[in-house]
């Protein structure tokens, strides 16, 4: 296409199907300059490529990033918080919101960490996930049973 003129009928209508195609994420219908197919992979994957950014800046400017150690600990400390986020995308799912969930998570392991000299660690436990359990049948209680939304409940 020449400088200064128009695009023809036929290169708006093939340029507005590439750039649904990108906004969909169908980046196999992409059929056109490789700059778009790009720029599509980039739109799309643009968290992943952040974070892969940000481990690879880490992993240079210090040399205990990627040690066992380090890596192990970034586990553990993840999966609880993966743990509660299991139970709320349950709730989410199903239209409801939970504003105590962290709370609830908080109250159990202090109570287990208060009986645990006195009564042992399994028992503790035990106790602390009673404790967490009775919050949510609490809850759930006035949510099912009285209609409260769960948002005021919680």
């Amino acid at each position: 296409m020449p400088i200064g003129s128009l695009p023809s009928a036929a290169e708006r209508r093939d340029r507005a199907r590439r750039r649904s195609a990108m906004d969909r994420g169908e980046l196999s219908r992409l059929d056109g300059h490789p700059k778009d197919l790009l720029v599509a992979i980039a739109r799309k994957y643009a968290i992943v490529i952040a974070l892969f950014s940000v481990a690879v800046v880490l992993a240079s400017s210090s040399s205990h990033f990627l040690t066992g150690l380090n890596l192990l600990n970034t586990v553990e400390s993840g999966a609880i918080y993966g743990i509660v986020a299991i139970g709320l995308t349950v709730l989410m799912i199903g239209g409801e919101f939970d504003l105590c969930a962290g709370a609830t998570f908080v109250l159990s392991g202090i109570v287990a960490a208060k009986l645990q000299p006195s009564i042992g660690s399994w028992p503790a436990l035990a106790i602390g996930l009673l404790a967490g359990t009775a919050v949510g049948i609490v809850n759930g209680l006035f949510v099912s049973a009285f209609s409260v939304s769960s948002f005021v409940t919680t």
